[in-house]
């Protein structure tokens, strides 16, 4: 009786030591997961924390205005706009009432306002280091100009470039000659350079930069210099060779010619 106990006990033993082996290093195993996991979230929670902070701190917003606008990114606002939407625009454009809208439209102003300045500034560090560069260079070749009559189109191919001359003030038709051509030119590779008839230099960077938040110019482009603002240096002269030229008037050019255009 005592042999048949002990058999027993033997065959128990070896059915279940392996699986109670298996259960404690799967538990084993687990714990191990868990802790390498509980490590690697807090690394990378630290990181979107940190990130997160200095997005909200750099458009100055407060934690609920940014926990909203990432909301509200992660629906139609998210799927319909361009990635280089500001958090500005989002809230401003899904304010719940017009005090806050009013709000960020003074903000995004601005901001705006302010970006308009340092792009003058660039530019006109710009201009200082070619003319120290190439001296008198023109922008415009003259001896490329076509002898072509003016034409009624607005059909333009990337790589063209227009010049719009236009005045900063008491110029109704200035201002819908420019809506004309930013219309018109939407989203083509057109390089468009504006020239201030009436403006001085330095003198009138702060009218130039409102005009510019005024016609709402592309930030992107006026960085790329893909739409620049310029103080008149004899360039309209240097194409119709008369001192009495009406405005606005705009041109396009290119390397076969340089045509007026009736926009």
């Amino acid at each position: 009786m005592n042999k048949l106990s002990i058999l027993i006990s033997c065959v128990l033993l070896f059915v279940f030591f392996p699986t109670h082996l298996s259960i404690a290093q799967s538990l084993t195993e687990t714990s191990v997961r868990h802790q390498n996991l509980k490590h690697v979230p807090d690394s990378m929670k630290n990181n979107e924390e940190s990130q997160t902070g200095f997005n909200r701190e750099q458009w100055h917003l407060d934690e609920k205005e940014w926990d909203r606008y990432q909301q509200l990114m992660k629906g139609v606002r998210g799927s319909i706009s361009p990635a280089t939407i500001s958090p500005i625009e989002v809230l401003g454009t899904h304010a719940r009432n017009e005090t806050e809208r009013m709000k960020y439209a003074r903000k995004w102003a601005k901001i705006m306002f302010e970006d308009a300045g340092r792009v003058l500034e660039f530019q006109r560090a710009y201009s200082q280091a070619f003319k120290e560069e190439y001296g008198q260079l023109s922008l415009i070749d003259v001896s490329k100009m076509s002898k072509q009559q003016n034409q009624q189109t607005s059909q333009f191919n990337d790589q063209d470039r227009l010049l719009v001359f236009v005045q900063l003030e008491q110029c109704p038709a200035c201002e819908q000659l420019m809506n004309n051509v930013l219309a018109t030119v939407g989203k083509r590779d057109v390089q468009i350079d504006i020239f201030f008839m009436d403006a001085k230099a330095k003198k009138d960077d702060g009218r130039i930069r409102n005009w510019a938040v005024k016609h709402k110019l592309n930030k992107d482009k006026l960085k790329a210099r893909k739409i620049t603002l310029n103080y008149n240096q004899s360039e309209l002269f240097k194409i119709t060779k008369s001192l009495t030229t009406p405005l606005p008037i705009v041109f396009k050019t290119n390397q076969n010619q340089t045509v007026q255009l009736f926009i």
